[in-house]
C-alpha cells in the first residue's frame, strides 16, 4: 500500500512538471464558450484526412473540435479554415512529441471552455456510435464518466488513393487492437495518458463507441509517418520506450519496408466491414 502511494505522489509530480514544461510552448486561442462534447487532437502534416473527419465529428453532433497543430509544414490549418468556429485552432511549437502533456492541457482547455465531454483522437480515426443515433447523443445520455471504445486497424486500398476516403477501405481486421481509445467525461483534473488509450479521471467506465482506424493508406504515406513520428520521439531524449514502433520501423531499409507494407497488404485476418458497419447503430454503408 505504502509502495503504491509513494509511486501515485511520484507520478502526479512527473505529470505536474511535464505540464508545466509543455504549456511553455503551448498557445491556445481565446475561449470560445460551447456546451456538448468536443473533440480535441494532436497533428502533424494531416491535410489529407483531417478535414473528413472534422466533418464526420460536426454530422455527429460534436459542438466544437479543438486541434493543436505540431509544427506542420503542409496545409493543415487552411483547410481547416471552412469550418469557421467550429474548428479551435492552438499551436504546440516544440519539436518532441509531448502528446500525454499536450493531449491533456488541451483537454482541460476544452473543459474550461464548456465541454461536458471530451474525445481525444487522431487524424486516421473515425469514431462512430454502436448504439444511440450519434456520438453526440450517446455520450450526453450516457451515465458513465469514462467509455472505452475498440478500435479496428483498416487495411490499404488496393489502389493507392489520390484522395483520403473512408468508403475505399473495405477490409478491417478481425479484432481491435489490444488498447482502446477512451472518451471521457470532462474533468478538471484529468490525465489524457500516451496514445488516447486510457484517461486517468474518477468514475464509471461504459460502452458504446467504436473506432475505425486508416493508418495505412498508401506505402510514401505510411513512410512518411513513420519518419516524423521517429523523429518526434528522438527528440524527446529518455522516451523510455514511447514509440518504438515508429524508431523500428523507421530503422528499416527500402527493401525491408517493403515487405512490411506487403505483409500488411496480404493480412489474412481480416473481415470485410467498411465504415464498421456490422458495430455500428445504424448499419448504412458508409
Amino acid at each position: 500500500m505504502l509502495k503504491r502511494f509513494i509511486s501515485k505522489i511520484r507520478f502526479n509530480w512527473l505529470i505536474d512538471k511535464e505540464l508545466k514544461r509543455v504549456s511553455e510552448s503551448l498557445y491556445f486561442p481565446q475561449k470560445n464558450h460551447a456546451d456538448g462534447t468536443w473533440a480535441v487532437t494532436m497533428v502533424r502534416n494531416e491535410s489529407t484526412t483531417l478535414p473528413a473527419i472534422v466533418e464526420h465529428f460536426r454530422q455527429q453532433g460534436i459542438s466544437r473540435v479543438l486541434v493543436v497543430n505540431h509544427l506542420s509544414t503542409d496545409d493543415t490549418v487552411e483547410s481547416l479554415a471552412p469550418f469557421g468556429d467550429f474548428v479551435q485552432i492552438a499551436q504546440y511549437d516544440h519539436a518532441a512529441y509531448e502528446q500525454r502533456a499536450v493531449m491533456t492541457l488541451a483537454s482541460r482547455f476544452a473543459t474550461e471552455c464548456g465541454a461536458s465531454w471530451i474525445i481525444p483522437f487522431d487524424a486516421d480515426e473515425i469514431w462512430w456510435p454502436t448504439h444511440g443515433a450519434t456520438i453526440a447523443e450517446l455520450l450526453e445520455s450516457s451515465t458513465a464518466d469514462k467509455i472505452p471504445a475498440p478500435h479496428y486497424d483498416f487495411l490499404p486500398p488496393s489502389n493507392p488513393l489520390a484522395k483520403f476516403s473512408p468508403k475505399a477501405f473495405h477490409l478491417r481486421r478481425l479484432q481491435p487492437n489490444p488498447m482502446p481509445k477512451t472518451a471521457f467525461r470532462a474533468y478538471p483534473k484529468a490525465i489524457v495518458l500516451m496514445g488516447n488509450h486510457w484517461v486517468q479521471r474518477p468514475g464509471s467506465n461504459g460502452d458504446g463507441l467504436a473506432v475505425a482506424h486508416y493508418p495505412y493508406r498508401t506505402k510514401d504515406q505510411l513512410r512518411k509517418k513513420v519518419k516524423e513520428g521517429a523523429l518526434a520521439i528522438d527528440a524527446l531524449g529518455n522516451s523510455k520506450g514511447l514509440g518504438t514502433h515508429w524508431q523500428q520501423w523507421n530503422a528499416m531499409s527500402d527493401e525491408d519496408f517493403d515487405m512490411f507494407w506487403s505483409s500488411i497488404q496480404s493480412s489474412s485476418d481480416v473481415v470485410e466491414d467498411p465504415g464498421l458497419r456490422s458495430l455500428r447503430a445504424d448499419k448504412r454503408q458508409s
